[in-house]
């Protein structure tokens, strides 16, 4: 079986079983709005968010009330890995409620971060894992949808914000996403839970927090840089691991911008500015990510060819 996909995720254009084509078709592709989105400063981006009418963007909280529903089934099933179970587990050590599995929404800790990885780790769980509950997608991405989500969503309840305030935050979450992912690319080998919807995540928690445009910025900045190594390698289970880890570097990038710690100019990736940065991110992934994307498929292959070898044997 072979297939080709071209320019977005859903973009399949060709489908190939046993060498005969059982499906192929012209995959058009809107570059305006791409183009539009990459023209967007981050200026205009936190101008909307404070001037936004909420009602128009109410569906935000939807997003984040059906991603808490699907970190509950993720625990209660005990789907994928099962990461968001063994994280809440772990609060409990060797005093494991008896129903904690059952009804782990009221067994959640009162630590934001723990909290946070917990149901980033569950809502991938039952993603990856075959859960029939929706997940509101951010840029054609479920799993992005969660990361940049559920720490914004969860720190607005800790912090007692209202849901003006806690829509402003999601929406400038879900912005900042989209600004680094436009630049760096829809299917870039970077993994973008990690870059892109962290950054996000970091941005929307800042602003929950009441940073400064500058504080915003370094919070960003302090998520992209220790994350912009991490590769995608496919959808699966351990995508939850994933996700979990950009979960907790983007609330201690914003922990950290607020004692004025930022990456700067002679932190790696990491330049003088939020812009700078995010454009010598965008340049390494328009270099040489295609041989990496290739040789990352290669060794995929691999293993499967590996593993149907040994099955035959048996």
């Amino acid at each position: 079986m072979a297939a080709v996909v071209e320019h977005t995720h859903d973009g399949v254009s060709l489908i190939e079983v046993n060498g005969k084509k059982i499906l192929e078709k012209n995959i058009s592709f809107e570059e305006n709005q791409d183009l539009e989105l990459e023209s967007l400063r981050l200026e205009e981006i936190f101008s909307y968010v404070n001037t936004a009418d909420t009602r128009e963007l109410h569906f935000l909280l939807d997003g984040y009330k059906m991603s808490l529903e699907l970190a509950e089934d993720g625990i209660v099933q005990g789907f994928g890995l099962k990461s968001g179970r063994a994280y809440l587990s772990e609060v409990y050590g060797d005093h494991v409620p008896a129903d904690l599995y059952e009804h782990p929404m009221n067994y959640l800790p009162d630590d934001l971060p723990t909290r946070a990885r917990i149901l980033v780790a569950a809502a991938s769980d039952a993603r990856m894992g075959g859960s029939r509950l929706p997940a509101m997608a951010a840029m054609g991405d479920g799993n992005q949808g969660l990361t940049a989500m559920i720490p914004v969503g969860t720190a607005a309840e800790f912090l007692g914000k209202n849901e003006d305030e806690t829509i402003r935050a999601l929406a400038l979450s879900c912005l900042m996403l989209f600004y680094v992912k436009i630049h760096i690319g829809r299917a870039a080998a970077f993994c973008l839970c990690a870059i892109a919807a962290s950054a996000g995540a970091a941005a929307g928690l800042a602003y929950l927090m009441g940073a400064s445009e500058k504080q915003l910025k370094a919070a960003v900045k302090n998520s992209i840089s220790p994350l912009c190594g991490m590769l995608c390698d496919g959808a699966k289970n351990a995508c939850a691991l994933k996700m979990a880890i950009a979960s907790s570097t983007a609330i201690s990038a914003v922990t950290l911008a607020f004692k004025d710690v930022e990456c700067g100019f002679y932190d790696g990736v990491a330049d003088d500015t939020l812009e700078q940065t995010v454009s010598c991110i965008t340049d390494i992934a328009a270099g040489s990510m295609d041989m990496l994307d290739k040789a990352m498929v290669d060794e995929i292959l691999k293993k499967s060819e590996r593993r149907r070898m040994e099955m035959q044997k048996n």
